[in-house]
């Protein structure tokens, strides 16, 4: 009986401490960067980054 009431008391507090509004969608954002230099040739930068939540 314990482990019946446990239980359910877990599940509530689980879903009582939920975000408030609609969830959002994770962000992905990218840049990439080609250079030329006479002295060392072309070269390239790329950065990638991921945003989770607001």
């Amino acid at each position: 009986m314990k482990t019946i009431i446990l239980t359910v008391l877990s599940c509530g507090f689980l879903a009582a401490c939920g975000a408030d509004g609609d969830p959002k969608p994770p962000r992905v954002s990218g840049e990439t960067a080609v250079s030329l230099n006479s002295n060392s040739g072309m070269s390239t930068s790329t950065s990638i980054g991921i945003h989770f939540g607001g």
